[in-house]
């Protein structure tokens, strides 16, 4: 038998309730805040936009991100990496998974071009991604060898300020200021290969400027955007050091159906990988099928990805290989079933990316590096032969395309 759905407004009601107490604060950030421009000082800054797709046959996944970085501080083989005429670097990953088809799409540019962002006006721009602001709306333009996509957003809710009034502190000193639009609506066009598809759907926006160094401190982490059908949003993260122990920096926040935030302690939730999946093309090991546990809020969440060939190999640019990808959700709350989707981005699991956390990285490295970059940064496709079923273990082994 099925179980007994609640209407939304219920199931909001019990999570105020039951989260009575907990630090809480009203979204009220709109798509045009000065908090998206550009932030000269930031030592790292980068806008982060992920979502769901779908036409009437179809679903879709796609990530677009923008970095920019200051140089001062950098270094090469003892040497100051900075050096006249390029203060900044500025870097972009797109990737977009086709679910029917289990493929996912991926390519990554980089600049020194100064102009790539701007200070008074939301415009981004690296190769062939860009992202800019008109009136209360955000367009999105991106294109590969193979894929083209077209998005132009609206926010459904107003942004959020994470951790301290926007501002989050790690447990090595860092800090930064962290915003999320938790729920944008889209609408655009997608061409896959001569494929078109009219494409509709939800998307998160994440903009974080500040310091973000690796260090033995913080080597990687997890972290989770995830939409329920019922109109909440949940967004978690956990950071962990050199030793792949996760160092005591965690953060969860739930915004419920009015805007309404609400941050809960690290140890008031759990989150915790089922299985793991084997990537064919770097021999990383990621965790997967994850279980979310807030046992104030009797809420269960089952976390499954789409689609296990969702890693981006960025050597060349950014340097570090990372998964990123569509899952689906499901669980309970109480009585009531919950579903919905997610993305999800796990950073540190490949050697590569414990390298720079090193003041020194080789020339011979820099060079493979190179050379990947100039192989693939236009777009390479990955095939996930294994058939969608739910066990967490995962060896595919299927060819790059």
């Amino acid at each position: 038998m099925l179980p007994r759905l609640r209407s939304m407004d219920s199931l909001s009601q019990e999570y105020s309730d039951q989260a009575d107490g907990r630090s809480d604060h009203q979204c009220d950030l709109s798509l045009t805040t000065p908090n998206l421009l550009c932030h000269p000082d930031a030592q790292t800054e980068w806008w982060h936009y992920n979502g769901h797709l779908q036409n009437e046959a179809r679903r879709f996944g796609f990530q677009l991100t923008f970095f920019r970085r200051r140089t001062d501080g950098l270094n090469h083989q003892h040497l100051p990496f900075a050096w006249p005429g390029c203060p900044v670097l500025h870097f972009g990953h797109f990737a977009v998974t086709e679910i029917e088809d289990r493929r996912f799409h991926v390519a990554h540019h980089r600049s020194t071009d100064r102009h790539c962002v701007s200070t008074d006006t939301y415009r981004l721009q690296v190769g062939q991604f860009k992202a800019l602001q008109s009136d209360e709306t955000h367009q999105l333009e991106a294109s590969t060898r193979n894929v083209r996509l077209s998005l132009e957003f609206e926010a459904a809710k107003p942004g959020v300020r994470n951790g301290t009034d926007g501002i989050i502190r790690r447990v090595d000193g860092q800090t930064a200021t962290h915003i999320s639009f938790t729920r944008l609506t889209a609408t655009g066009k997608l061409w896959i290969e001569g494929r078109h598809y009219t494409v509709t759907g939800s998307a998160w926006l994440d903009c974080e400027f500040g310091q973000c160094d690796f260090s033995q401190h913080m080597c990687g982490w997890d972290w989770f955007a995830i939409q329920l059908t019922d109109n909440r949003e949940i967004m978690v993260y956990q950071v962990y050091d050199d030793q792949h122990q996760y160092n005591g920096h965690r953060y969860l926040a739930i915004v419920g159906p009015s805007g309404q935030a609400q941050q809960f302690r690290d140890s008031e939730f759990t989150i915790s990988p089922i299985g793991e999946w084997l990537s064919p093309w770097t021999n990383s090991r990621y965790p997967t099928h994850w279980s979310l546990e807030i046992p104030a809020l009797k809420l269960t969440l089952r976390i499954s990805p789409l689609v296990d060939c969702q890693e981006l190999d960025t050597r060349g640019s950014t340097n570090i290989v990372y998964w990123e990808g569509a899952c689906d959700v499901a669980g309970r709350q109480g009585h009531s079933a919950l579903s919905g989707n997610a993305y999800v981005e796990l950073v540190g699991y490949h050697p590569s990316d414990r390298k720079i956390t090193q003041p020194i990285i080789g020339w011979w490295e820099l060079l493979k590096n190179e050379l990947r970059f100039v192989r693939h940064h236009r777009g390479r496709t990955l095939a996930d032969a294994r058939p969608h079923d739910d066990d967490p273990q995962s060896t595919d082994r299927s060819p790059a395309v």
